[in-house]
C-alpha cells in the first residue's frame, strides 16, 4: 500500500471541491483504510479529471474585440457537474456530504491590444495553499458578415494545498451579434493535468499500489453561450462540455470599458 495522511485538510482537497475555494478549512473525517484499497485506476482518473478540468481556464465570452485599449474586469463562478460514479469514488475517501456540483469561483481580467488582440487572466488565492491562475488570449480573426470568428488559446497552474494541477486549450469561437446579444459556439482541443502525489508524501490517504495520482488527459470541447449587453455591464452564462466526462456550466459578471 502507498499511505499518505493528517487530520486537517480541506474539502478541496479531500474532495477536490468546495471548502477551500469557498475561503475556509475543514477537518474531514476518513472512512477507513482497508477501504481505499477498492479505488481503480478509473476513480483516480474520474477524481484527477474534476480537478484538471473543473480548474481549467473559462473564456466566458463571444468573439467580439475589446479594441485597442479596452479593458474588462469580471467575476465568474462555473459549477462543475460531479458525476453518479466520481461521487461513488469521493465516498471511498471521505465521510461529508458529496454535493452535486464543484462550485469554481475567480476574477477575471482582460485588456485589447491593436490587431484585435486581447489577453488575460483569471485568478483565484488570497486563501492558505489555494491559487489558482490562468492565462487566455484570443485574436478577433475573420470577420464575415454574420458571424466573427476567434481563435483562442489559454494556459493554467493551480495548487491547491498538496494537489496540483495544469492545462492548456486551443479553441475556436464564432459568434453573431445580434443588438443586445450575441450567441456564440466554440469548439476546442483542450489537455488537463492533475498530482495528487504530495499526499502520498504527507500521509492523508492510503490508496493500492499500482495506483497512479499523477495523470495527464487530452479532450475535446464544445461550449455555448447567450450574452445580455447593456452597457458597460454585461452578463455572460455559458455552458461547457468536454469528452473526457466533464460537464459544467456558469456566468460571468462582466463589466467593459
Amino acid at each position: 500500500m502507498q499511505r499518505c495522511g493528517g487530520s486537517r485538510i480541506s474539502w478541496l482537497v479531500s474532495v477536490f471541491a468546495l471548502v477551500a475555494l469557498m475561503g475556509g478549512r475543514a477537518n474531514a473525517q476518513f472512512t477507513a483504510l482497508s477501504n481505499l484499497s477498492s479505488v481503480t485506476q478509473s476513480d483516480a482518473d474520474g477524481m484527477l479529471k474534476l480537478i484538471g478540468y473543473g480548474t481549467i481556464h473559462r473564456f466566458y465570452q463571444p468573439s467580439a474585440s475589446l479594441g485597442p485599449w479596452g479593458f474588462e474586469l469580471s467575476l465568474q463562478g462555473t459549477a462543475v457537474l460531479i458525476g453518479s460514479d466520481t461521487k461513488t469514488t469521493i465516498k471511498k475517501f471521505t465521510s461529508s456530504s458529496v454535493p452535486a456540483v464543484l462550485p469554481v469561483p475567480a476574477l477575471q481580467g482582460y485588456l485589447g491590444f491593436p490587431l484585435d488582440i486581447e489577453a488575460g487572466f483569471s485568478w483565484v488565492g488570497g486563501v492558505q495553499d489555494l491559487s489558482l491562475f490562468s492565462m487566455g488570449v484570443s485574436w478577433g480573426g475573420l470577420k464575415l458578415p454574420f458571424m466573427t470568428i476567434t481563435p483562442r488559446a489559454s494556459f493554467t497552474t493551480n495548487k491547491i494545498s498538496f494537489v496540483k494541477s495544469s492545462g492548456w486549450s486551443l479553441e475556436v469561437a464564432a459568434s453573431y451579434p445580434l443588438g443586445l446579444t450575441e450567441p456564440y459556439i466554440f469548439l476546442g482541443m483542450t489537455g488537463a493535468s492533475a498530482n495528487m502525489n504530495g499526499l502520498s508524501q504527507s500521509a492523508l490517504l492510503t490508496v493500492a499500489t499500482g495506483i497512479s495520482l499523477d495523470r495527464s488527459f487530452t479532450s475535446m470541447v464544445i461550449g455555448a453561450g447567450v450574452p445580455l449587453k447593456l452597457g458597460f455591464f454585461h452578463l455572460r452564462p455559458e455552458f461547457q462540455y468536454y469528452t473526457a466526462g466533464v460537464t459544467s456550466a456558469g456566468v460571468k459578471l462582466a463589466f467593459v470599458f
